[in-house]
């Protein structure tokens, strides 16, 4: 095996290393129980469709079939306003 392993953390890019006008999907936004990988926010999928529908966050972008994004810049934003309260 080579020296950069693909379990090792460096090899993986993180959604705040990714461009401000990059399209992130929810596994970069939400936490996953499941493996204990953050998210950008420190929510569930749930969570997060729930704040979609309600409109506390942006609505996403359909990118192809069943796939929905959400920029980058935005979700940020977000962030940033919910960690001032």
């Amino acid at each position: 095996m080579n020296e950069t392993s693909i379990n090792s953390k460096e090899a993986i890019p993180t959604p705040l290393s990714y461009p401000t006008d990059a399209w992130v999907r929810v596994p970069e936004i939400c936490r996953n129980t499941k493996t204990g990988q953050p998210g950008i926010l420190p929510i569930s999928r749930s969570t997060w469709y729930e704040w979609v529908k309600r409109g506390i966050a942006p609505a996403g972008r359909c990118i192809g079939g069943r796939t929905v994004a959400w920029r980058l810049r935005d979700v940020l934003a977000l962030a940033e306003g919910q960690s001032d309260d």
